[in-house]
């Protein structure tokens, strides 16, 4: 089940991946030189926000953590008003590529509170209730294989005794 699961989020991931807004493209390496040395220089909110969703495309896992951390930093600067949107879709993404499911859940309900509607925030959320649906369905079906074997050998057990 969890090849399955790991799997199955790849295939999702690789189509999120393709349906995203422009602003997930990755930076080209120029721009990276740049957006890093801008931070080293100074922190300002576009730098941050180009930095972390440069990050959040990343195939490194701690590079992804270092988006999230980005975010959170961007998030509380006055520029990030008008940015909640992207913002939120962005942490999203990071605490899903990370597999972070349950923060990422709860920043989905966050998002939706806030009235932050998208793209691949609906599609992530979707993704989650398929998944529920798929594990409930699981376990469902597996119960069921237990119960039938257990009555099988309960009737099997029960006639040699006659």
């Amino acid at each position: 089940m969890r090849a399955y699961y790991n799997s199955r989020r790849s295939l999702v991931l690789g189509s999120k991946m393709r349906s995203c807004q422009p602003y997930f493209q990755p930076a080209s390496e120029n721009e990276l030189v740049d957006i890093q040395s801008a931070l080293d220089d100074d922190a300002t909110f576009d730098n941050l926000l180009k930095y972390a969703l440069y990050l959040s495309r990343s195939n490194d896992e701690r590079d992804v953590a270092k988006a999230i951390s980005y975010i959170d930093a961007a998030q509380w600067m006055p520029e990030s008003q008008g940015y909640e949107d992207i913002l939120s879709e962005c942490a999203i993404f990071c605490y899903y590529r990370l597999r972070q499911d349950d923060t990422a859940k709860s920043a989905i309900q966050a998002a939706y509170k806030k009235g932050v509607r998208s793209r691949i925030i609906a599609e992530i959320k979707q993704y989650y209730e398929e998944e529920t649906l798929n594990d409930a369905a699981l376990y469902v079906g597996a119960g069921g294989i237990i119960a039938g074997a257990a009555l099988l050998l309960f009737s099997l057990f029960r006639r040699k005794k006659h």
